[in-house]
C-alpha cells in the first residue's frame, strides 16, 4: 500500500478526522473532512461551525466539527487553536 501522512499505513477505516485546507494547501478527497482554519480552530466536541468560524444555527452536515471527540480527551480552546489532546 500507500504510505501516508496522517496515519502511515491503514487498513481500516478512518472517521471523524478533519484537516486545514488553507495552511495545508490540500484537497484530499475521501481522506479527511477538509475545513477552514477558522472551523479547525473554533470547534469543540460534536460542534456546527461556518466556515468563518460562527455557530452554525443551522447544523448543517457539512459545517460538523470533531464529532464524536471526547472533551475529557481533548482540550478545546476557543482562542485561535487547534484542539489538542489533555
Amino acid at each position: 500500500g500507500t504510505i501516508g501522512g496522517f496515519a502511515g499505513i491503514n487498513s481500516s477505516t478512518i472517521s471523524n478526522s478533519y484537516y486545514d485546507t488553507q495552511t495545508s494547501g490540500r484537497s484530499d478527497t475521501g481522506k479527511g473532512l477538509p475545513r477552514t482554519t477558522a472551523q479547525m480552530q473554533q470547534g469543540t466536541a460534536d460542534s456546527f461551525i461556518l466556515p468563518g468560524g460562527g455557530i452554525d444555527g443551522d447544523s448543517l452536515a457539512a459545517n460538523a466539527m470533531y464529532t464524536g471527540w471526547d472533551g475529557l480527551i481533548w482540550e478545546f480552546t476557543p482562542d485561535n487553536e487547534y484542539p489538542k489532546l489533555k
